[in-house]
């Protein structure tokens, strides 16, 4: 068997007190939250309605693919190549648009390349459905693909626009309105 024995020292009267002490780092939140970083050419690159950006405004749904592709290699960033290649049963155009850095467009030719069918391009995720909201308004309709993303549809003419998150990229599609 093990005995213990508690030894305190003090008279037992007198009441503990705390004081406070001086801090020494504010733990308040700061009075003024900094604005988010935006990518600044975006906002500068779509028209106030739903439409393609300036440089490449002049393309429609239906509209030689040869010009349509013309249209490409005059507007596409110098250095990089504007690549063409046939995936299921398209030829595709790509390559990135010489005003905005990092923006990507992809001319989706139908009928062996003859026509313009749609019209793809990669923007930055955040950035995008932030500067479209803005410009455009408010979507006519917003859905969820498979993995639970938003995509938000805008109706304009000749086009109707579509984002949707893809990977770390946001795809800004564009097809002919009423198709």
């Amino acid at each position: 068997m093990t005995w213990f024995v508690l030894l305190a020292c003090g008279s037992g009267q007198e009441t503990m007190r705390s004081t406070p002490m001086e801090t020494t780092v504010d733990l308040r939140p700061p009075a003024e939250v900094a604005a988010p970083v935006v990518f600044s050419g975006l906002a500068e690159l779509f028209p106030p309605t739903v439409g393609m950006p300036r440089s490449i405004a002049t393309l429609t749904p239906g509209m030689q693919g040869e010009a349509a592709r013309a249209l490409l290699v005059e507007v596409h960033r110098p250095g990089i190549r504007v690549i063409a290649q046939r995936r299921g049963g398209f030829l595709v155009a790509l390559s990135e648009l010489a005003e905005a850095e990092g923006v990507g467009v992809a001319l989706i030719l139908a009928d062996g390349g003859a026509s313009l069918h749609e019209v793809d391009m990669s923007l930055p995720t955040a950035e995008a459905e932030a500067v479209l909201g803005e410009l455009w308004g408010e979507p006519e309709a917003t859905t969820f693909d498979d993995q639970g993303s938003p995509v938000y549809r805008w109706v304009g003419q000749p086009w109707t626009a579509q984002l949707q998150r893809v990977e770390k990229k946001s795809v800004l599609k564009y097809m002919a309105t009423g198709s």
